[in-house]
């Protein structure tokens, strides 16, 4: 037997198992073990510097951040709002890539190291199947490239157009590469939505401390 190791697990010993919840409670106390403690703080990837940038930059602003969306799907933009994208500064820049094509970085705290090739499904998939889907994740991870490249640099030639990849009319669908490229344009979208939904919860309130989002991030992987 040993000590609750995490809020979460205190919360659902009273729930499911009350009388032993109690009797835990009562030989040792209430209280999380330091050493978990010490571990969950270390779980965010974003430094507190870093999240007080994304709150002066997003919080309450889901306009920059639909700006962003039409950015990395390719959509219309107004003349103002490309001008609002390239005036990110650089550290804004960085922390973008790190949302959206992220690398593997050896400071990173642990078990939150990460990039995309990780994340790809191969599981009960056949040789042909697999390699579909590795060539879509080229697909995503040079697109994802050439937008944030844009950002950086507004000089950059667009090469990979989003609308060709459903366009049947374009060399590039034909045979296995038409559903490669299926594939690569679904999970664009999805990435993007969830990345933008990602940089919208860390930015939270102009009036909310980085502190006090770490805080209410830490309530809600509780509940």
């Amino acid at each position: 037997m040993s000590p609750f190791k995490s809020e979460r697990q205190r919360k659902w010993m009273y729930m499911n198992k009350p009388a032993e919840a109690k009797r835990w409670t009562k030989k040792y106390g209430s209280k999380i073990k330091k050493e978990e403690k010490k571990m969950n703080e270390q779980q965010m990837r974003y430094s507190t510097t870093e999240l007080s940038l994304i709150k002066n930059t997003f919080a309450e602003n889901q306009d920059l951040l639909k700006i962003l969306r039409k950015h990395f799907l390719q959509l219309p933009l107004t003349e103002n709002e490309t001008n609002q994208l390239h005036n990110f500064n650089p550290e804004i820049l960085k922390l973008l890539r790190r949302f959206f094509l992220p690398t593997l970085e050896g400071d990173e705290p642990l078990n939150q190291i990460i990039d995309l090739w990780m994340t790809v499904n191969l599981q009960d998939k056949n040789l042909d199947m697999i390699l579909v889907h590795v060539t879509a994740r080229r697909i995503v991870i040079n697109y994802l490239e050439q937008q944030l490249s844009i950002l950086e640099d507004k000089d950059i030639k667009l090469d990979i157009n989003f609308k060709d990849f459903i366009n049947p009319d374009v060399e590039i669908n034909k045979g296995w590469n038409t559903y490669s490229n299926l594939i690569a344009r679904n999970t664009i979208v999805q990435h993007v939505e969830q990345q933008l939904t990602q940089i919208y919860l860390l930015a939270g309130t102009k009036d909310e401390t980085p502190s006090e989002t770490l805080e209410r991030l830490k309530k809600n992987s509780n509940k």
